[in-house]
């Protein structure tokens, strides 16, 4: 699972950077419409797990999961700019 996590930040980084190269847009849409919609789309449940149904003992997986891949999509960002 944590290769996944991984695989699936660097692909939404480099995804991004592929889309930011090919449509060179200004700073403001770089900034807002290219890395915050990256960091939103590199969290693999984009929120829409309600955090009461997860029992206590998996929070731990959970939360790996869910920041895992926003991490690895921030330092591939910054490794690809």
């Amino acid at each position: 699972m944590l290769a996944l996590c991984f695989a699936w930040g660097v692909a939404v980084a480099l995804g991004i950077h592929a889309l930011v190269a090919w449509h060179h847009p200004n700073i403001v849409l770089k900034i807002v419409f290219g890395f915050m919609l990256g960091g939103y789309a590199a969290i693999p449940n984009y929120g829409l797990i309600a955090k009461s149904t997860i029992p206590p003992e998996a929070m731990p997986q959970h939360n790996l999961i869910s920041m895992l891949p926003l991490l690895v999509y921030i330092f591939a960002s910054v490794a690809f700019a």
